[in-house]
């Protein structure tokens, strides 16, 4: 981890590599992998990262079973 200085309190910067590796604690995905800029991330960043994350995954993998529901047409 790296300090930045912002209004003279010292703000935690991580890493690409401790962001994945948070992310894949914080997610409970251990393999998780993603590509994302390489730079120092700050606290506010890393969470919105993981929201971003959470909402691509409510929205496009788990509820791919809701897109056939109704089955699909074999004709």
């Amino acid at each position: 981890m790296k300090y930045g200085k912002i209004k003279n309190e010292r703000e935690v910067l991580m890493t690409k590599t401790e962001v994945i590796q948070r992310l894949q604690k914080d997610l409970g995905i251990p393999r998780f992998q993603a590509y994302i800029e390489d730079k120092d991330y700050s606290e506010e960043e890393y969470d919105q990262l993981k929201k971003d994350f959470e909402s691509y995954f409510t929205n496009y993998v788990s509820n791919v079973s809701a897109d056939f529901e109704g089955g699909l047409d074999n004709k």
